[in-house]
């Protein structure tokens, strides 16, 4: 490279340019570890704490995000961040089936959402006559990053109930109707049987300025530095599909509507960050019990990695002054960066945690 430059003096000023260029390359994303941009965020913070640890990185696919982490004889292959040879494949299909999620939950007298399932689309249509008018959750059994789910916080007419069982029956072939709990959703991050992080989820949503439509409120939110693709940013960008078009519509909106100032918008009911919701840290927020129950939980779903999601009337105070809760899902291969890259409050890097437990011969030293 020195050979393009004639003397010390064009070589110095030609080094101080490229090195202008990538500051500024890597203050626009911050966020990325240079060299490792193609994979999600979590599994980026896993192999920039590794290194600094003296841990050999393989990358073997990082579009499936699969990485293999070597210290002297030491090996371990990871998936995601935290999805590892410490958790059994059995772990994963109870997590994944949310059913069975809720079976054994029942079971451990741990609270979930009351509720039926159904395999066949016209016998959840024909449902609708039997439901108590309240609000209500229609979800797929089978689902991650909050695809296909829709929240009614108010009883919904047939159409909107038919085009939510249309959401959901695409994403899998058994569909949930559960009650609607209200209170704040808090998602637990579990390592070992023990939380580590807890923040609360936001749905996506616009606030009204009394001059633009919401879909170019939406457009300006994208434009967040912050907000991107496929978990490729700490914020995922905000959708304009069939389950933002119901939410609006039982807001009395649409996409074209123009919201007043200051008025909240919800995009989505479901608070997943991965469908363009917003995270905040209450780690020292909440109450003991509410502790106590996400560590129960990861422990009957025989998980070392979990995310437990509590939605919870006052987690501020014991159960015995607020009793209102449910365990809505447990969830394996949680995503650290939610609790990394917090909208409010503090960050909690969790990947030196999940290498403590992966190479226990470091602490030693």
């Amino acid at each position: 490279m020195t050979s393009q430059f004639e003397n010390y003096d064009k070589l110095s000023k030609g080094l101080i340019k490229m090195s202008q260029t990538f500051q500024a390359h890597a203050l626009e994303k911050n966020y990325l570890l240079h060299g490792f941009e193609d994979l999600e965020l979590s599994t980026q913070s896993l192999i920039k704490t590794a290194i600094k640890k003296g841990i050999q990185v393989n990358v073997i696919d990082s579009e499936d995000n699969l990485i293999e982490l070597k210290h002297n004889s030491h090996k371990e292959l990871i998936k995601s961040a935290n999805m590892t040879s410490l958790d059994s494949q059995a772990s994963y299909f109870l997590m994944d089936n949310k059913s069975a999620t809720k079976y054994v939950l029942d079971r451990e007298n741990i609270f979930t959402p009351k509720g039926e399932k159904f395999k066949n689309f016209e016998q959840a249509v024909r449902y609708y006559t039997l439901l108590n008018k309240s609000a209500m959750v229609i979800k797929p059994q089978n689902t991650n990053y909050g695809l296909g789910i829709t929240i009614f916080n108010t009883f919904p007419d047939k159409n909107h109930y038919i085009s939510a069982l249309n959401e959901a029956f695409k994403h899998d072939k058994t569909v949930l109707i559960e009650e609607f709990v209200e209170g704040t959703e808090l998602r637990f991050y579990v390592q070992n049987n023990k939380v580590l992080a807890v923040c609360e989820r936001q749905p996506a949503h616009v606030i009204g300025d009394g001059l633009h439509t919401i879909d170019q409120l939406i457009a300006f939110e994208n434009q967040h530095p912050y907000r991107g693709i496929k978990h490729l940013a700490p914020l995922t960008q905000i959708q304009k599909g069939e389950s933002e078009k119901l939410t609006l519509l039982e807001q009395g909106f649409d996409f074209s509507s123009v919201p007043e100032k200051g008025v909240k918008v919800y995009l989505r009911r479901n608070s997943n960050v991965s469908s363009g919701g917003i995270a905040i840290d209450r780690s020292d927020q909440v109450h003991a019990d509410f502790i106590e129950i996400a560590e129960k939980t990861a422990s009957v779903m025989q998980a070392t990695f979990c995310g437990v999601d509590i939605i919870i009337q006052n987690y501020q105070m014991p159960i015995s002054k607020s009793n209102q809760y449910a365990v809505l899902e447990a969830n394996y291969n949680p995503m650290m960066s939610l609790h990394l890259f917090p909208a409010v409050g503090k960050a909690r890097p969790l990947a030196n945690k999940a290498l403590e437990l992966l190479f226990p011969e470091l602490n030693k030293k």
